[in-house]
């Protein structure tokens, strides 16, 4: 190869673009894969993508889980589904099976500043890593 700087930068490029790649496998799940089971093996990823409107003032709130069996990759990543003002889009949440267990992984959809207010929506999921 003549020139391997250029080419291990497309790769480098690659993988931070990717989403949750670099992992074994990577499960996609959305809003109507909730209350499912699914079983990783350590070293997979898990990508959950949940629909949103954060110019509403709702957010989806993650609730406590075991960061030893599923640790979270990055910060949730946000992408509108179009350049109009309000539209709607998606939330990207991107997790590593890091060792073996059991974790549920819970989300309510709702605005932070309503405290007493119950959620709209709520998503979880059942993981259980092998290794």
């Amino acid at each position: 190869m003549r020139h391997p700087i250029l080419f291990l930068s497309f790769l480098f490029t690659l993988f931070l673009f990717s989403g949750c790649a670099g992992a074994t496998s990577v499960v996609q799940l959305a809003e109507e894969d909730n209350d499912r089971t699914i079983t990783l093996q350590v070293g997979d990823s898990l990508e959950i993508i949940l629909g949103g409107n954060p110019t509403t003032g709702y957010l989806w709130e993650m609730g406590p889980w075991d960061g030893k069996v599923m640790a979270q990759v990055g910060e949730v990543a946000y992408e509108a589904e179009s350049n109009r003002m309000g539209s709607g889009g998606h939330f990207t949440f991107c997790f590593k099976a890091a060792a073996k267990g059991k974790a549920d992984l819970k989300w309510s959809y709702r605005r932070p500043f309503e405290k007493k207010a119950a959620p709209v929506k709520s998503f979880q999921v059942h993981v259980v890593v092998s290794e």
